[in-house]
This record gives C-alpha cells, structure tokens and sequence, in this order.
C-alpha cells in the first residue's frame, strides 16, 4: 500500500514566482488554479 495517493496543494517561498511557476508548467504539466494578490505585512 502507498503511503500516499497523491496531494492537493504545494506551499513555498521564492524570490522568483514567475520562474517557480514556469518550472511547474514544463516539469509537471501543472497550472495555476487559485492566486492571491500580494499583502502588505
């Protein structure tokens, strides 16, 4: 039995979203479904 059967989301930081999200698209054929808008602390 796997220990898992796959996952629902991934959390990271970067200083580089653009290049993060582009790595995604081609490794994984993954796309952006939720984005939030930047808030100041």
């Amino acid at each position: 039995m796997p220990l898992t059967t796959g996952f629902n989301h991934i959390a990271t930081v970067t200083p580089d979203l653009d290049r993060l999200v582009a790595f995604y698209k081609e490794a994984f054929e993954a796309e952006v479904t939720f984005e939030m808008a930047a808030q100041p602390d």
